[in-house]
C-alpha cells in the first residue's frame, strides 16, 4: 500500500482546521448575534456582557417594541446626551439618530407636515424641532410602515397640557397624522421613577 505524501497529509488537515476555524466564526459572529441589528453587539452570546448591557436583542421590529430590557439598555446609552435625544429603530432594525434642535431635520418635518396637509402653508410651529415629529415625518418621506423610537426624555413624547390632555399643538396631536396609514411608531422613554421604561405606541391615521 502506497504511503500518502506528508505535504498531502499536512495540507488536508490544515483545510480541516480553517474549514473548522470558518464554521466557528459564523456561529459565533454571524448566526449567534444579532449582526449589529437594533444596535446589539456582534459579540457572541458567550461572552461576558457589560454590566449595563442585559444582553437582550430583538429578533424584529414587534419584538422591539416590547423588550423593555433591551429599551433600557438604549436609553443607557444616551441618558447623558442633550437636548432630547433619539434613535430611531426602522423595520430592518437600523439605528437612525435625532435630536431636538432646529438644523435639517426639522425642516425636512416641516416640508413633510405641509405636504400632507398636517401643517399650514405659513409659520413654523416648534413642534417639528421635537425628535418624534421628525421621525414620523422621516417615517413618512421614506413610507415606513413600523418604528421603535427611544428617547432620553422622562417627560416622554411632548407633554400633556396642564389638565392633563393632549394640547392641539402637541407632538401628541400630530404623530398619528404624520404616520403613515396604518403605520406604528413605538416610542420608549425613561421611567421617572427609576422603573422600566415607559411607551406608547402610534398609529397613523387615529385620532
Amino acid at each position: 500500500m502506497a504511503l500518502r505524501p506528508a505535504s498531502k497529509t499536512l495540507s488536508s488537515l490544515t483545510g480541516i482546521v480553517v474549514l473548522a476555524a470558518v464554521l466557528w466564526l459564523l456561529l459565533n459572529f454571524v448566526y449567534a448575534p444579532s449582526c449589529g441589528r437594533f444596535a446589539c453587539s456582534y459579540e457572541p452570546a458567550w461572552l461576558p456582557k457589560a454590566q449595563a448591557d442585559s444582553g437582550s436583542c430583538p429578533d424584529g421590529i414587534a419584538q422591539a417594541a416590547h423588550d423593555a430590557e433591551w429599551a433600557a439598555d438604549r436609553i443607557a446609552s444616551i441618558s447623558d446626551q442633550k437636548p432630547t435625544v433619539g434613535r430611531f429603530y426602522d423595520s430592518d432594525g437600523m439605528p437612525h439618530s435625532f435630536d431636538s434642535q432646529r438644523g435639517a431635520d426639522a425642516d425636512k418635518a416641516l416640508k413633510v407636515g405641509r405636504d400632507v396637509g398636517v401643517f399650514p402653508a405659513s409659520g413654523r410651529p416648534n413642534v417639528v424641532d421635537h425628535v418624534e415629529v421628525k421621525v414620523a415625518a422621516a417615517m413618512r418621506d421614506s413610507g415606513e410602515a413600523a418604528g421603535v423610537l427611544v428617547i432620553n426624555n422622562s417627560g416622554g413624547p411632548c407633554l400633556l397640557d396642564d389638565e392633563g390632555d393632549v394640547a392641539p399643538m402637541s407632538c401628541l396631536a400630530y404623530l398619528p397624522r404624520l404616520l403613515p396609514a396604518e403605520a406604528t411608531l413605538t416610542v420608549w422613554w425613561p421611567d421617572p421613577g427609576g422603573g422600566a421604561p415607559l411607551k406608547q405606541t402610534f398609529v397613523g391615521g387615529q385620532s
